[in-house]
């Protein structure tokens, strides 16, 4: 029935992360010490790269801290106090040196306590400091901590590796150089370490020291996001700079929790080698901008399909609503199982699934593809209409030519 679909290891992650609001990563005594290693692949061209942004942008009360890499290629810290109003301005610093452009340099931004200075360290050196007159640093509530990316939005992305990112609710003493080794997480105060040398089970959870603390999340989803890191420290986390193939949403949480269209193809790959005898997972085409429409086939192989009906399931546009696809999924995995009335399905009816059949619009949460056409009405008595522009609508209506099914849903 289909194509051959690009393999799940070919997929990766833009690597953006998030760690959700928690009042202490906030540091609002104004007593922390945030670091991390970066190797950047360039140089920012017009837009600052974030490293570490605990800073929104929709409103002044998610404001807190960050640091980036400014257009003049230095590390910026800034911070913004606690105030009565919560529209304080943000209080920062730069580094008198660049950032080298492929080789790996550690950085730390530190806030020395009420009323003293806040300190940029590169390798382990002090590289710039200011004075500040604040006691506290805002805690800008629901705003979750982003990695590689602007807390506000989905802009301003670091592109390169970064590793061991630290954070610590107090002063750390470099001593003039940097960490010679992978810390342990057991040094006083620290708050979150993340080594990022696996993808925790499934793939979406990168890994932590404490793993019940502060988990860190992948933005995309569970695609390979992980590349070697420097001698001695494992892997580190890839952060491309642009968007995945597949584009996402940038919410920790949606209304609806759905799997990304990279995690539906590691799912079924996983459903297709635990139960080869009943579950085949296939591509049934591309849709707009290639983005693939994923197909289901259910029932028991070694019984004739002669005397089966078949059915088919497709889950209409599937993007503003998307609980019809997310529907689909949950049959799919019961109807997979070894219940008795599931195994009884399987033999006398070939079920086909398209939970997806709108793959862009899935992505973006719209009901519309690509060209704006919502595909579930774009029809007549003779088929998909305007074809050029409803690809998704084409390859269903061949499904439908194809299988003839009894039943159709």
């Amino acid at each position: 029935l289909t194509t051959t679909a690009q393999p799940a290891a070919e997929l990766r992650s833009s690597g953006k992360a998030s760690v959700e609001h928690a009042s202490e990563l906030c540091f609002p005594d104004a007593r922390m010490t945030a670091e991390a290693w970066i190797w950047p692949e360039e140089k920012p061209s017009g837009s600052w790269m974030r490293i570490l942004s605990k800073y929104g942008d929709s409103a002044p009360g998610l404001r807190g801290w960050e640091i980036s890499i400014n257009d003049a290629n230095r590390i910026h810290f800034r911070v913004v106090p606690e105030s009565p109003n919560r529209d304080a301005g943000w209080a920062g610093l730069a580094s008198s040196r660049e950032v080298p452009v492929r080789q790996w340099t550690h950085v730390a931004a530190v806030v020395d306590g009420p009323g003293q200075a806040m300190r940029i360290f590169l390798n382990g050196r002090k590289d710039a400091e200011t004075r500040i007159a604040f006691s506290r640093v805002q805690v800008n509530d629901g705003q979750p901590l982003c990695v590689g990316v602007f807390g506000g939005y989905n802009a301003h992305r670091f592109k390169g590796l970064m590793d061991e990112v630290r954070l610590t609710a107090d002063v750390v003493s470099f001593e003039g150089k940097p960490p010679a080794a992978p810390y342990t997480g057991q040094e006083p105060r620290t708050i979150a370490l993340y080594h990022f040398d696996r993808q925790e089970p499934d793939g979406l959870i990168l890994n932590a020291v404490d793993p019940r603390k502060h988990p860190m999340s992948l933005m995309d989803g569970n695609l390979p996001a992980l590349s070697p890191s420097m001698p001695g420290f494992g892997q580190a986390l890839r952060l491309t700079g642009q968007d995945p193939k597949f584009p996402f949403k940038p919410k920790t949480f949606d209304p609806i929790p759905h799997p990304s269209l990279g995690q539906i193809e590691q799912m079924a790959r996983a459903w297709q080698q635990r139960h080869p005898n009943h579950f085949r997972w296939d591509v049934l085409g591309k849709g707009s901008d290639d983005l693939p429409i994923h197909l289901f086939t259910i029932t028991d192989f070694a019984a004739p399909d002669a005397d089966k009906e078949v059915v088919l399931m497709v889950a209409m546009h599937s993007g503003g609503e998307r609980s019809a696809a997310t529907a689909l999924f949950a049959f799919a995995e019961w109807l997979i199982s070894e219940d008795a009335l599931a195994r009884k399905i399987r033999s006398r009816q070939v079920c086909v699934m398209a939970p997806v059949p709108n793959p862009w619009g899935y992505v973006k949460g719209i009901g519309a593809n690509k060209f704006g056409h919502d595909t579930a009405w774009k029809w007549s008595p003779q088929g998909a209409v305007e074809p050029e522009q409803n690809p998704e609508g084409v390859l269903i209506q061949g499904l439908v030519d194809r299988l003839k099914p009894e039943v159709a849903l």
